[in-house]
């Protein structure tokens, strides 16, 4: 969606061009008086092509600044959406803690029964063992996650600010057409 508004922004600007190139070409058409002179007609030429010339510069900046701005649109949305599946990745690992907690405080109640034989109770230490070498696995993985969340975090900041310069240009650019 934000594309489109840049395009028609884009749009809006490249008619603003055209039509401010359109008015000065007739401006100067219209001019009432004794005809020109050969050197007079040359200066006018040589105006009207240095305000075509101008008017061609600030279209192509005009392009140039909203395909930026698009590109640096899609960079926001891809960090975005990695930075969601990150934090995805994250819930569904932090949903599967209290179910391995709730299993090993099973286990250890489990081992407190005085009636427990001996190889009943080597079968729920090893199970905790492994419950607990789990548990270390996914608390890794969580603060790679977290780190990984942090850089994305900070590098969505970035490109929503090179995003927010970008835009601040086009404006500036679509005031500088509209003044003239």
């Amino acid at each position: 969606m934000a594309i489109s508004i840049h395009t028609r922004r884009f749009v809006l600007l490249s008619i603003a061009v055209v039509v401010a190139g359109a008015v000065m070409i007739g401006a100067q058409g219209t001019q009432s008086g004794p005809r020109p002179s050969g050197d007079s007609l040359l200066d006018e030429l040589r105006g009207l092509r240095a305000d075509m010339n101008r008017a061609a510069t600030a279209n192509l900046r005009a392009q140039l600044l909203v395909a930026r701005l698009q590109l640096q649109d899609q960079r926001v949305n891809v960090t975005f959406g990695q930075l969601s599946e990150v934090r995805r990745q994250m819930t569904n690992i932090e949903s599967g803690i209290a179910p391995a907690n709730t299993e090993m405080q099973q286990l250890e109640q489990y081992l407190r029964e005085p009636t427990l034989l001996e190889p009943q109770r080597r079968a729920a230490e090893d199970h905790i063992a492994r419950l607990k070498d789990q548990l270390d696995q996914i608390q890794q993985q969580l603060q790679d996650l977290r780190a990984q969340e942090g850089d994305l975090a900070a590098q969505l900041a970035a490109e929503q600010g090179r995003w927010a310069e970008f835009n601040s240009r086009l404006d500036d650019l679509e005031r500088q057409l509209g003044g003239r």
